[in-house]
Formats: structure tokens, C-alpha cells, sequence
């Protein structure tokens, strides 16, 4: 990787909780992946999005190891015969949904929709106008 601001050191100073976790450097290499071709953020917003992508992805990976890979809202749960039923959660994409599983993800998302412009359709005609 180089991208001299993306490096673990400045990660773990911004998000010390993850300091102890040895896969730093490949997720922060994915997440410099997703971002490598949008020229749209650049400087410290890009650095900041490639971080909290990079912690939304290590965390994913933690609750993985520790064994909570279902997603979702639980609907129900029992405890003789251990049944538990899973609801999706109503988000409007999969990408949505993803990056709501965890508070950085949470956060990037918010981040993303603030500063993306998407293109509105304002209805009417401009004959209207005059």
C-alpha cells in the first residue's frame, strides 16, 4: 500500500480499541480498495472514510471470530430445543444494511450521505415559470 496518511499507526491513534488486532494492515489494504477510484474525496475526508471502513471491516471480523455471524433484528428465541428466527432489517439496500451492523459503518454511512450529492429531479415545466 502506498498511501503514506493510510497506515496502521495513524489508524490505531485514531481508534485505539483496535489496537491489539494483528489484521489491521489487510483490512485497511480492502477498504483503500473501495475508495481508490472516487476522486470525489480526497485529503483528510478520504483518509477518514478509508479509517472508519477499515474499523467497520475489523469489527465485522471480531464478531465473526466470536461467533455472531447472524444479522438482522431477532424476532423470537426459545430455550428448550434453543430456536432463535431473524428478521431483516428494513434498510433500503444491502449496503445500507451492512454498514449498519456496527457504529463505524453506522457513522461512515451518515458521513457518505452528507457529502454525496445525488442528483434530484425537481418536477414541473419551465413554461410554468414565466
Amino acid at each position: 500500500m502506498n498511501h503514506p496518511n493510510l497506515n496502521a499507526e495513524i489508524f490505531i491513534g485514531q481508534f485505539p480499541e483496535f489496537s491489539q488486532n494483528e489484521n489491521i494492515d489487510l483490512m485497511l489494504s480492502r477498504a483503500v480498495n473501495y475508495f481508490e477510484k472516487h476522486t470525489c474525496f480526497c485529503g483528510k475526508d478520504k483518509q477518514y472514510l478509508v479509517f472508519l471502513l477499515t474499523a467497520h471491516l475489523l469489527n465485522q471480523q471480531n464478531n465473526i471470530n466470536n461467533g455472531d455471524t447472524t444479522g438482522g433484528v431477532q424476532q423470537s428465541a426459545s430455550i428448550d430445543k434453543i430456536s432463535v428466527s431473524n428478521a431483516p432489517a428494513p434498510y433500503s439496500d444491502n449496503f445500507d444494511y451492512w454498514l449498519n451492523q456496527s457504529v463505524y459503518g453506522q457513522e461512515l454511512l451518515a458521513y457518505l450521505n452528507m457529502k454525496v450529492v445525488t442528483p434530484q429531479y425537481v418536477g414541473g415545466s419551465f413554461v410554468r415559470v414565466l
